[in-house]
């Protein structure tokens, strides 16, 4: 991909230094940057806003009041937003580079039910930490803001390998006196962690993060996702509407009681019945530890977290030396794609091919400098799926990161490679207007019908409709694909009469749950 801008090498943001890009999502782009000093240099993360959004005064209002707000944000649980500024015509934010990866690939790697459950409740406790900081936050006259982050899910919490848990990615939260640009019919967030509230497009408030947490708390019980994943993302939602929210205890009967009950709270379908702050249920959380005398900290969890992905970092930072040894002879900033995590256990990314020289070479103790700068960052890249996050428009699903990467000595010879074969996708949505993206990149017609690469990875069908709630679809391409969609209408979010029609908070009557006791969602 060309990174230039109006015929210009997009090299750098002022004062910050360029040296990949680690994704790009509907609103804006993440680049790694390295910022100078006197005798210091440090990495960060930019956040920069689209070209051809630039242009438009709103998105530009937009992007800037979230960032301001996201600088506001200061807790040790949440993902500190640095700086924003303008350079070149680029509006960008800075942010802190995390060295960890997102909950969700944890618990993929070490397993589900592996996952000691103190460890996990642990992590969840300190989520809501950071939530309830920011859900208390206060601008600069003292005003709360209220925010609510509207999309917490274990994609949004991220384990550093030295033990650290930090929410990420408020970029779809809801501030007071700061608008969001949505298109219509799109709901925001994960249905899977939806508050049937939210699901129903009303007014939100701090519970529904709590809400969000509760439902990663059942799947922490049950060693499952919660979601049905043969329901597909309409059948979830009107499930949620319709008040089926199954007591963890139907999928985990040996649970610890103390626990159930404090998911149920946490998960009821009426707001009022919840805990009406994230920190209410962080100490029920933390009390529940106690008496089991679980003591965990940064120490305990950067021990289960930080052996498992030994390899894939010590990969990743040879691929960090050879982009520094070429990094002054290239015109503009590589690009890293993300690569999905197979069932296999390692998956190599060759590295880019080197670009011609610009002018002189720099001086060998600058390259010294940035060498001592870059040299102790391990896992950069493996960062790519939290930055990816940060920057997506709502129904956008981020893409996981890079699992390792294999850097050869010497640029290998030229060969021809042998044909890989294919594998046919056929995707059919109604309406037949619906716009299609596939791991956040449009997909060309609708229906589709065309070869992919057989890569064996999950990868996230996405559609969307003016009048239609958005939704997205998981297809794994290890062999042919057949998929077909049918969005709800707006006007239908709500089931017919007489099928469990919902109660919606406020009202006298709840619905009845209907109880789940299968387990089809095992992983």
């Amino acid at each position: 991909m060309n990174l230039a801008t109006a015929g210009r090498p997009f090299n750098a943001l002022g004062r910050y230094r360029i040296l990949a890009k680690l994704g790009q999502g509907g609103m804006a782009d993440v680049y790694l940057t390295v910022v100078q000093g006197r005798g210091a240099s440090k990495l960060l993360v930019a956040k920069v806003l689209r070209e051809e959004l630039s242009a438009d005064q709103q998105y530009r209002d937009m992007f800037v009041k979230e960032a301001r707000v996201a600088t506001l944000l200061h807790h040790r649980n949440l993902v500190q937003t640095l700086e924003v500024d303008e350079a070149d015509g680029h509006h960008f934010m800075t942010m802190e580079y995390l060295d960890g990866r997102p909950l969700h690939v944890v618990l993929a790697t070490i397993g589900r039910e592996r996952m000691p459950l103190h460890v996990h409740v642990a992590i969840l406790a300190f989520a809501l930490a950071g939530l309830h900081a920011a859900h208390e936050q206060k601008d600069l006259t003292g005003q709360s803001l209220d925010v609510v982050h509207r999309d917490v899910s274990p994609q949004n919490v991220f384990v550093t390998y030295e033990g650290e848990v930090k929410v990420v990615d408020f970029g779809v939260a809801k501030v007071r006196g700061v608008g969001t640009v949505t298109e219509t019919g799109a709901l925001i967030g994960k249905i899977g962690y939806m508050a049937p509230e939210q699901a129903a497009s009303q007014q939100v408030d701090r519970r529904a993060d709590v809400f969000a947490v509760g439902i990663m708390l059942w799947e922490a019980l049950a060693c499952r996702r919660f979601v049905d994943r043969g329901d597909g993302e309409a059948a979830a939602l009107r499930k949620r509407l319709n008040g089926e929210i199954p007591s963890p205890r139907t999928a985990a009967p040996d649970a610890p009681a103390e626990l159930v009950a404090i998911c149920e709270r946490a998960i009821a379908y009426d707001a009022s019945e919840r805990f009406e702050t994230a920190a209410q249920f962080e100490e029920s959380l933390n009390a529940y530890l106690e008496k089991q005398g679980a003591r965990v900290g940064t120490k305990e969890i950067a021990a289960l977290v930080g052996p498992p992905f030994e390899k894939d970092r010590a990969h990743v930072r040879e691929l960090i030396e050879h982009q520094l040894a070429t990094f002054d002879r290239q015109t503009e900033p590589i690009e890293i794609s993300p690569i999905r995590r197979t069932r296999e256990t390692d998956v190599t990314l060759p590295l880019p091919s080197e670009s011609g020289p610009i002018g002189s070479p720099s001086p060998g103790k600058r390259m010294a400098v940035l060498a001592t700068a870059l040299g102790v960052a391990l896992a950069l890249l493996l960062a790519v799926f939290a930055w990816s996050s940060l920057h997506r428009t709502p129904t956008e699903t981020p893409l996981p990161p890079l699992v390792s990467a294999s850097v050869p000595s010497a640029p290998p010879p030229a060969a021809t490679p042998s044909p890989t074969p294919l594998v046919h996708a056929r995707i059919r949505v109604t309406p037949t207007t619906a716009r299609l993206t596939l791991d956040g990149q449009p997909l060309p017609t609708n229906p589709f019908s065309g070869d992919l690469p057989p890569d064996g990875a999950v990868h996230v069908l996405g559609a969307s409709a003016a009048g239609y709630v958005a939704i997205t679809h998981e297809i794994r391409l290890d062999g042919n694909v057949d998929v077909d969609l049918t969005l709800v209408p707006v006007a239908s979010k709500l089931p017919p009469a007489g099928v469990n029609k919902p109660v919606l908070p406020n009202q006298p009557r709840r619905p009845v749950r209907p109880v789940d006791d299968k387990d089809p969602y095992a992983q």
